[in-house]
């Protein structure tokens, strides 16, 4: 059997994506939302499955070390676990959000399908007490976070592969990061 995976094609496809004008657009507006959150004296909340809940973690660690956002992920196992065992797997970030999310916060739900239940319940939680809401999602339009953040900013990838979606989220996150602070070089302080 051919390998008929080709790289030049598949970056190809990732850089279209990052020149696309209303992408631009719509992540200035997320960059807008982060930093009004950091004048209420907010958290960032990051949420994400799988390879999403990396790029949530990634995103979070970055968003306070380097632009001095408070931003929070709760990828711990102990409480993951715990959450997931109390409230069922579907609820653990539902009550997460219900149990430590504020008014003056923002949640950021990275879901590559935007069908995740655990994310939807997350984003019915931030309706219910007007937390207001950032979706990165990709795969299709009509998924469940699309249509929960119709008030909210939703960062939809217009395609059906998970990798290039989640590269293509990473990259706008992390980009977010840099925007937030100024400059995309800058040097990692040290005390």
């Amino acid at each position: 059997m051919k390998n008929t995976f080709n790289l030049k094609k598949h970056l190809k496809i990732i850089s279209s994506f990052l020149e696309d004008d209303e992408l631009i657009d719509l992540s200035k507006k997320i960059k807008k939302e982060i930093e009004k959150t950091k004048k209420r004296d907010g958290v960032v909340y990051f949420f994400g499955n799988g390879g999403s809940q990396s790029t949530a973690t990634h995103a979070s660690l970055d968003f306070n070390k380097n632009a001095k956002i408070s931003s929070k992920h709760f990828n711990d196992p102990s409480m993951l676990t715990c959450f997931s065992n109390d409230y069922g797997s579907e609820n653990a970030f539902k009550k997460i959000v219900e149990f430590y999310v504020n008014k003056e916060d923002c949640v950021v739900l990275i879901s590559v399908s935007g069908n995740s239940k655990n994310l939807i319940n997350a984003a019915k939680m931030c309706r219910k007490k007007k937390i207001r809401l950032i979706t990165f999602t990709g795969n299709s339009k009509k998924n469940s976070l699309i249509s929960l953040n119709k008030d909210g900013h939703n960062f939809y990838v217009d395609h059906k592969g998970y990798n290039i979606v989640e590269c293509i989220h990473s990259i706008y996150i992390l980009s977010l990061v840099d925007s937030c602070v100024g400059k995309s070089v800058y040097k990692i302080s040290k005390s």
